[in-house]
């Protein structure tokens, strides 16, 4: 079994006599973006939704009284609005680069989206008798979030948003 460095962390606050969270989830297996949210850097998570998402949708529950607004269902504006306020806040803090925004609203665009397409996945998933608990499913899912995951950390790991779609577009060849 190999050490990560978290393990090794972990072991030596316990030897000290602390009691630390376990940071990280596999989150490499996670099954879609909201998954790996829950699954990476845990505390962290944790500490934006009880002081970011939850405070801004909260905030715009109680400022957004009709039922809809554009043919848009107010609960679906107050959670894309709410996310993307974390996620662009979450990007800000991780440093003051425009790669960091990016990586930011890049992650929030994900959430929002896969809310978006959560009732046609299942509608799909019903027409064709595709079980979500198959191992090709769950593998398929994997390996998407896994992709979309990846494409995303180029705008993390980059000296520069000019270096991060030229990284994106040598990938693509």
């Amino acid at each position: 079994m190999i050490a990560y460095k978290t393990d090794i962390a972990l072991g030596t606050a316990k030897v000290l006599g602390f009691n630390l969270t376990n940071n990280f989830r596999h989150p490499f297996f996670s099954t879609s973006v909201k998954d790996f949210c829950q699954r990476w850097h845990i505390t962290l998570s944790f500490w934006l939704r009880d002081y970011l998402f939850l405070p801004w949708a909260y905030f715009l529950s109680k400022n957004l009284k009709k039922e809809s607004y554009f043919n848009i269902k107010t609960e679906q504006i107050i959670y894309s609005a709410a996310i993307f306020i974390t996620f662009f806040i979450c990007g800000v803090w991780h440093g003051k680069e425009p790669t960091f925004m990016l990586w930011g609203i890049s992650f929030a665009i994900l959430l929002i989206w896969a809310r978006l397409m959560d009732k046609p996945f299942r509608k799909f998933r019903f027409w064709t008798g595709i079980s979500k608990n198959s191992g090709l499913y769950k593998t398929f899912k994997i390996l998407l979030t896994f992709i979309l995951i990846s494409l995303i950390m180029v705008f993390f790991r980059s000296e520069s948003v000019n270096d991060a779609f030229y990284i994106i577009r040598k990938a693509q060849k």
